[in-house]
């Protein structure tokens, strides 16, 4: 082996022998150093690896991000728990970039001091570590998020076949108020039909009654007819008497002739004559003083106060028309006390006779 004087010796011969040369570098440098471009080499597949399921994940970001917009027309709470993932995400992508730029950081620390290196690769790998456990969290995340919008979709389903079911029974709900209500309408027009058949039933009965009534009290007019004077002579005094006017006394002209003058003159009204010429009777005959008189008489099976008025008015009318006297009577079969003390108070005598 030659002799090295001095450092300068050494480099010349480490120049001329490589094997002298690498002899020596190992010698100083020793094993951790050299095995420093393994290293190098090993961080490098490293930060490409996480380079690469950074990129991986980036996809995801986006597929996820593509999903979300097509779940926002779900409903307004779905869109709003996606948003706020959607915020957790790109929080995550913030905390990537930042991780992405402590690991370039750490490149180059590794390229100044190799005490640097294997703390920063310590660092990627727990960095790793964690981008592990979110990207795990952001799959279970994705996959509960399908889970939900899948249990949104039945729950929708569903709500849209109760939906339909209650729309169902509302059309059957309005066909049935239909029905109801023609029925309504059939049973209120036979209702009416009804009322106005009844109305005129009862209207058919009420003339067949005024009918019969008119046929009975014709009939009774014509009975008191023939024994009026004598009840005339036993209840009023009226001596004489004999029916000038009524249904069963043919055309006298004396009554018509002294309506006509009595109007002429003026004595009644022709309103007046029409009203007397309604009478059921008038008897002519005298009272004590042989003065002639009248007893005008209303005739009916039972006497009301209709009768009592009539009888009262009408002699009235009389006695203007003919200057002389001119008693009121009423004939019937019966009278109430109300009516009969209603005669009592006008002077109207009641006949009460019999059919």
């Amino acid at each position: 082996m030659p002799a090295f004087n001095d450092f300068d010796d050494i480099l010349s011969a480490m120049e001329q022998d490589p094997a002298l040369r690498d002899a020596m570098r190992n010698h100083v440098l020793g094993e951790e150093f050299l095995q420093l471009p393994a290293i190098a080499r090993r961080q490098e597949e490293l930060i490409t690896l996480v380079i690469e399921r950074q990129m991986e994940l980036a996809a995801t970001l986006r597929d996820v991000a593509e999903q979300i917009s097509g779940y926002a027309l779900v409903s307004s709470r779905v869109i709003t728990t996606t948003v706020e993932r959607q915020d957790r995400i790109d929080a995550d992508i913030a905390e990537l970039k930042a991780a992405q730029a402590r690991l370039e950081a750490s490149v180059q620390g590794l390229l100044e001091s190799q005490a640097r290196m294997e703390s920063d690769i310590a660092e990627l790998k727990a960095g790793q570590g964690r981008m592990e456990v979110r990207q795990g969290r952001m799959e279970t995340d994705i996959s509960e998020l399908k889970a939900g919008q899948a249990r949104m979709e039945v729950r929708q389903d569903h709500m849209e076949a109760r939906q339909d079911r209650m729309e169902t029974d509302i059309s059957e709900l309005k066909v049935g108020q239909a029905r109801m209500e023609a029925r309504q309408d059939r049973m209120e027009a036979r209702q009416d039909r009804m009322e106005t058949d009844i109305s005129e039933l009862k209207a058919g009965q009420a003339r067949m009654e005024g009918q019969l009534g008119n046929l009975t009290g014709t009939d009774y007019e014509r009975k008191v007819a023939k024994r009026v004077s004598r009840a005339a002579r036993r209840y009023m005094g009226l001596q004489q008497s004999r029916v000038v006017y009524g249904i069963t006394v043919p055309d006298d002209n004396r009554i018509a002739d002294l309506l006509r003058q009595a109007t002429e003159t003026g004595a009644i009204t022709d309103e007046q004559a029409d009203e007397l010429e309604r009478v059921d009777l008038i008897l002519a005959g005298a009272f004590s003083d042989d003065e002639p008189a009248y007893a005008v008489a209303e005739v009916s099976l039972t006497i009301d106060e209709h009768d009592v008025d009539r009888a009262n008015i009408r002699a009235g009318i009389l006695q203007d028309a003919s200057g002389a006297v001119a008693r009121p009577v009423v004939i019937g079969t019966a009278i109430s006390n109300a009516n009969r003390q209603r005669a009592e108070q006008d002077n109207v005598t009641i006949i009460i006779m019999a059919e």
